[in-house]
């Protein structure tokens, strides 16, 4: 298993590294399914993220989403 800090911070680079590329955002979901065990940890840094992002990365945010759950 994986140390919790390790994934939390993986995780938010991935987050702060979307893009409007598909690829990124199932980059990220990908990360997220990996790690489904700490899904509230993973949560709590999705809307950490989108309290800090203008309103065009949270829509890049939300398509990551949009992946997640297409998976």
């Amino acid at each position: 298993m994986a140390d919790p800090f390790e994934v939390r911070m993986r995780f938010t680079n991935q987050l702060r590294q979307l893009n409007a590329s598909v690829t990124s955002a199932q980059k990220a979901a990908q990360y997220a399914l990996k790690n489904r065990e700490m899904a509230e940890d993973l949560h709590s840094c999705i809307l950490e993220q989108l309290g800090r992002v203008s309103l065009s990365s949270a829509a890049i945010l939300a398509e990551a989403l949009t992946c997640l759950t297409a998976l």
